[in-house]
């Protein structure tokens, strides 16, 4: 069963796939201006919270005295994956480009959902009344 977190996660990194596979099937004019709507709302969804989950993920998962350097490594990930993107559509051929883009967006959320664990516990349910929201019985 998949929970909170997870979903979460696997919600906005899958946003991420629909522009491109949006280019893959047709590169038409009409398909540029689709791709350009779907990539705001794509960015507006996932753009800034990827890289805020996956620091909170980090913090739930990995022990205090490791966090500073996980952290160092998720940076240098991020950095290095707009490198390796720009090297790769400079001597990808253009038709390959946005295939390759979309296996590699497919690829991360199939990982997340496979090999990274829930970290929210649920709470155990307890049935609590406020006292000031008590019934009071007269008489």
């Amino acid at each position: 069963m998949i929970m909170v977190a997870n979903l979460f996660l696997l919600l906005t990194m899958s946003t991420a796939i629909f522009p491109f596979a949006l280019l893959a099937w047709n590169q038409s004019e009409e398909f540029v201006y689709a791709y350009y709507v779907l990539r705001t709302i794509s960015y507006i969804i996932s753009k800034g919270s990827i890289f805020c989950i996956s620091v909170a993920y980090v913090a739930d998962v990995v022990n205090e005295n490791k966090r500073a350097a996980v952290f160092g490594w998720i940076t240098g990930l991020f950095s290095a994956s707009h490198v390796v993107g720009n090297v790769l559509a400079r001597f990808l051929p253009q038709n390959y480009i946005f295939v390759v883009s979309i296996a590699l967006l497919i690829f991360c959320p199939v990982y997340m959902q496979f090999f990274l664990v829930e970290t929210v516990k649920l709470a155990p349910r307890k049935n609590q009344e406020l006292g000031f929201c008590s019934k009071v019985s007269c008489c």
